[in-house]
C-alpha cells in the first residue's frame, strides 16, 4: 500500500491539477477493478457441498442468535453449540445424509426457539441406542 501511495504522489505532482485528478481517478479505478477480480477468484479452501454449507450456516446462525443474549448466557450458548457441532462432526457418519438432514431440521427448530426473547439458553439430551 505504501508503494501505491508513493506512485500516486509522483503521478499527481508531475501533472497539472486537472490532469492529476483525472489520472488519480483512472488509477484508482484500475486498482478497484484489480481488487474486484482478486476477490472473485476461487478461494484456496476446499469447495463445500450444499449440505456442508447448510451446517455452516446453521452454526453461524446460532452464534449470531447468541449475541442477543446476556454475556453469561452467550458464553454458555456458544460453548454448548460448539460442543454439539464438534461431537456430531466426530460421531455422525458423513454419508448418513438422512440423519444429517434430521439434525439440520432439529437444529433449525432450536435456532428459531433460541431467537425468541423468552429463551435464555439451550440444553439437550441424548438417547443412546445399541446397534
Amino acid at each position: 500500500m505504501a508503494k501505491l501511495k508513493l506512485f500516486l504522489l509522483i503521478v499527481v505532482s508531475s501533472l497539472t491539477e486537472e490532469e492529476s485528478i483525472k489520472k488519480l481517478l483512472d488509477t484508482l479505478d484500475k486498482i478497484w477493478c484489480l481488487t474486484q477480480v482478486d476477490s472473485m477468484a476461487p478461494s484456496s479452501g476446499p469447495r463445500l457441498s450444499g449440505m456442508q454449507k447448510q451446517v455452516l450456516s446453521l452454526y453461524r446462525g446460532f452464534l449470531r442468535a447468541a449475541r442477543s443474549k446476556s454475556a453469561e448466557d452467550r458464553h454458555k450458548i456458544e460453548s454448548f453449540v460448539s460442543a454439539e457441532f464438534r461431537n456430531n462432526a466426530k460421531e455422525v457418519d458423513r454419508k448418513n445424509f438422512i440423519y444429517i438432514e434430521y439434525l439440520l431440521h432439529r437444529g433449525k427448530k432450536q435456532l428459531d426457539q433460541l431467537k425468541s426473547r423468552d429463551t435464555v439458553g439451550l440444553s439437550s439430551f441424548n438417547v443412546k441406542t445399541q446397534h
